[in-house]
């Protein structure tokens, strides 16, 4: 771990939305809650970000490997705060760690066949 903060090459992308705000004032919330797994005990290092400005990381650490865990990521921001002007605005979830990273379930294993375990949900709203 570390005090600096992920860039946009971290990691592997899993989640990805694409918002186009209608204003640089506006505020963003930004949620994201996911089910991960690390196949290494050095635990998974989830990041959000807004095209390629990071707005929210952690790191879980585990005593066992491929733990699962459910891991949440909030922020809330005014998109000129992402360097946004104008157009589309992509907000993606990226995640790395010390051995197999696996997303919805574990050793490289879905759980739960389809049903919902990871969210990515974006609001805009006008102050």
């Amino acid at each position: 771990n570390s005090d600096v903060l992920p860039t946009i090459s971290f990691g592997s992308q899993f989640m990805s939305a694409v918002i186009t705000p209608t204003s640089g004032s506006n505020i963003l919330i930004v949620e994201h809650s996911g089910m991960w797994s690390d196949a290494s005990t050095s635990g998974p290092t989830v990041a959000m970000f807004a095209d390629d400005f990071c707005i929210a990381a952690m790191h879980h650490s585990v005593s066992n490997v491929n733990h699962v865990f459910q891991m949440a990521l909030n922020s809330t921001l005014l998109v000129s705060e992402t360097g946004w002007t104008s157009g589309a605005l992509t907000i993606t979830v990226r995640g790395s760690s010390g051995g197999t990273i696996t997303f919805n379930g574990t050793s490289g294993n879905r759980y739960y066949n389809t049903a919902q375990k990871s969210t990515l949900i974006v609001r805009e709203y006008t102050p």
